[in-house]
């Protein structure tokens, strides 16, 4: 009996109107079906849900919200003391940034990473004092992964690329001392797609150096110059 009540309510809510006795389908719906989308299309109307248009001009709720940038205040745990305290400090970000980004930014602000140790903790300098071969390395296109200072960068391929000059684990000294008339020392190492404008004062036999704290024989180097101001800042020779 149980199929038979399933078999009644299926023919009397289908889409379509069949005739048991005949068993042929007469084309037009059962009252049933057609009671019941009455019913949805009234309390469609009598309800009236909201339908927000994002993309309306002059409106709060549009796609310009997400242009906005989200504050956030940082507080340490009182009973934390294993990571640094930035209470107080605001945190800007973009409406679009996910969790997982966010807890990645965060970890590596206030987490100890593994250049703020000291040097000898670095996996990099234990790789070079149990080195019993010299360590080669194999130029295969400009700004590869295959460089001394993207090795140091990376504490010997073990962790994310950071600038090695930015953390002090290579020195960048200039003609200008420590500051320059524009960009930063440490921009000389850096691997973003857009070179960094970064330079000297105009006088001549500037330079850059470089102090990697290990002994090592280069046979190839990769050098670049930003777009600068005009061709003033343009690099002839060097």
């Amino acid at each position: 009996k149980i199929a038979e009540r399933v078999a009644v309510f299926k023919n009397v809510f289908s889409e379509i109107d069949l005739d048991v006795s005949t068993n042929s389908v007469s084309g037009v719906s059962p009252p049933s079906a057609i009671l019941v989308k009455k019913l949805v299309s009234v309390l469609e109307a009598v309800e009236r849900l909201p339908v927000y248009s994002y993309d309306s001009p002059g409106s709060s709720l549009n796609l310009q919200v997400v242009q906005r940038k989200i504050n956030f205040k940082l507080e340490r745990s009182p009973k934390e003391n294993s990571i640094r305290d930035f209470t107080g400090r605001t945190l800007k970000v973009e409406p679009l940034v996910s969790v997982a980004g966010l807890e990645k930014y965060l970890n590596g602000r206030v987490a100890k990473q593994w250049y703020d140790f000291e040097r000898s903790s670095f996996h990099f300098v234990k790789c070079l004092r149990e080195l019993k071969e010299p360590l080669v390395f194999n130029r295969i296109s400009d700004f590869d992964q295959n460089g001394i200072f993207y090795w140091i960068g990376t504490n010997a391929r073990t962790c994310d690329w950071v600038n090695p000059a930015t953390h002090h684990m290579v020195v960048v000294s200039s003609s200008d001392g420590r500051i320059l008339p524009y960009g930063n020392l440490d921009n000389v190492l850096s691997r973003e797609d857009q070179p960094c404008n970064c330079h000297t004062k105009d006088d001549q036999n500037g330079w850059f150096a470089l102090d990697t704290g290990v002994w090592f024989h280069p046979n190839w180097y990769t050098l670049r110059h930003a777009r600068g101001y005009g061709n003033r800042s343009a690099l002839r020779n060097w």
